[in-house]
């Protein structure tokens, strides 16, 4: 990782800094398409491998065996919210920008350091956090595919970049983050892969999973996750890295068409639980394109429309994202699932099918 931020470095980007929407798609070549101010181009980079598991449907899975309860303590008699949308009505979303040539790459002092990334990494000189009171900010190198995440980034009175974790993504690999480390968010995953982003809903079909949170989870988690924080230990609440779906039989046609794609990925690509935040509340990108009235029709479905799905199937190495493409339910027995690594003084929890769990043990 260390040899990949030195080379995004010292390398020249060609692009121009843009804010924009990234969107993958399945050609063979990988490439996507970024759109600024209603313009679009292609470059070549995918937002990571067709096999991983960011890219895997998940619509023929089976339920995991303790679905009913984590949804039970998700605010059962909750909805599902747009935490995205044009920043006209208060919403705001995940914002992101593409690095170029130009931008600065800087040392950032963090006060995670055990949980981050070294060395220079892109920032632009006037960075769109006046919408994140975390100040979390996702850039993308689209010259060296790499995606650089931050959390409570700063300037402090000298001017100089602050922030409490950085972390690197390399899109074109399957490698997950260190166990037991963070990212940008609790779980150490990505969040730009699991945005809702315009260009996307507009060209009629999201291939991907999706990203969401909830107000409490236990002080697990599950591949692909990597970390998790709580002071929750029932076995009754979800890991982060659970991955939810939309029931196969929610009538989605009695909604806007936008709100039919997004409806339609959660039903074949899911969502993962990645942070602790608002009950059902999915990430998306912001744009000046979103229609809020049409978004707040999301408002309509319930958390009891959701079911999580046991990715154990998918499983090939709790260290990867790669997920295996030749099985479907009840093809793989539970003795043929590799078993993570148990850390020093972590043990297994009981409280989830999957051997890729990981509990954190109480201090």
């Amino acid at each position: 990782m260390r040899k990949l931020l030195l080379l995004a470095a010292s390398l020249s980007v060609l692009a121009v800094l843009e804010t924009g929407c990234l969107v993958a798609t399945d050609a063979t070549a990988p490439k996507s398409e970024v759109a600024t101010g209603g313009a679009s181009r292609s470059i070549a980079c995918p937002i990571f491998p067709p096999n991983d598991v960011w890219n895997t449907p998940i619509d023929q899975l089976l339920v995991d065996e303790h679905s009913v309860a984590y949804v039970e303590n998700m605010d059962s008699s909750g909805h599902l919210q747009a935490g995205f949308g044009s920043g006209r009505t208060g919403e705001w979303g995940s914002a992101y920008v593409i690095a170029d040539a130009n931008t600065p790459r800087v040392s950032i002092a963090l006060t995670q350091i055990d949980d981050s990334d070294r060395g220079a990494m892109p920032i632009p000189k006037n960075p769109p956090l006046e919408h994140s009171p975390t100040g979390v900010l996702s850039v993308l190198d689209p010259q060296q595919c790499l995606l650089y995440e931050y959390s409570g980034l700063h300037k402090d009175a000298d001017g100089e970049w602050n922030g409490t974790t950085a972390a690197v993504f390399d899109l074109r690999s399957h490698i997950l983050r260190r166990t037991g480390t963070l990212s940008a968010d609790q779980a150490g995953m990505p969040i730009f892969p699991g945005l809702v982003r315009y260009e996307e809903v507009a060209a009629g079909s999201i291939t991907h999973a999706l990203r969401f949170t909830t107000p409490k989870v236990r002080k697990m988690f599950i591949w692909p996750a990597r970390h998790a924080e709580s002071n929750i230990y029932d076995n009754a609440y979800p890991p982060l890295g659970a991955r939810f779906r939309l029931k196969a039989n929610f009538p989605i046609n009695q909604y806007s068409q936008p709100c039919q794609v997004i409806l339609r990925a959660l039903q074949n690509y899911g969502m993962f639980l990645a942070d602790i935040g608002g009950a059902w509340t999915i990430s998306g990108a912001p744009d000046p394109r979103w229609n809020d009235v049409q978004l707040a029709e999301l408002q309509r479905v319930p958390a009891s429309a959701f079911e999580m799905v046991d990715e154990q199937p998918l499983v090939s190495d709790v260290n990867l994202g790669i997920a295996r493409q030749d099985v479907r339910p009840g093809d793989l027995p539970t003795a043929e699932v590799p078993a993570a690594p148990v850390e020093s003084g972590a043990k297994a929890s009981t409280g989830s099918k999957s051997p890729a769990a990981k509990e954190t043990p109480k201090n």
